[in-house]
């Protein structure tokens, strides 16, 4: 969770950066970063989300990947403002 959350910025980064200059292997290589550490961590939406834009990139469809960005963003933010309450929220202790 702690690097899911840390490198969020930075996968966001980065793929605009390679839509912005059309890198769709970049673009691809961010994307499936992105989609296997949200399907690690449960967090179906931002994976769905990721894999419209994936689709999109390889089919080198910039409109249709861009079209997509403000929402896989959005989710992505609150993805890991999610996992930023688990993170502190102290664990419950096991009973017996």
């Amino acid at each position: 969770m702690h690097d899911f959350i840390n490198l969020w910025e930075t996968r966001s980064q980065r793929l605009m950066k390679a839509l912005g200059s059309q890198d769709y292997e970049d673009a691809d290589v961010v994307l499936l970063s992105i989609r296997s550490s949200s399907t690690m961590l449960g967090a179906w939406p931002l994976e769905a989300i990721a894999g419209m834009v994936h689709s999109a990139v390889k089919d080198a469809d910039l409109p249709r990947s861009m079209s997509h960005l403000a929402r896989l963003h959005e989710v992505g933010a609150n993805t890991c403002r999610e996992l930023v309450l688990l993170v502190q929220t102290p664990s419950a202790a096991p009973t017996m």
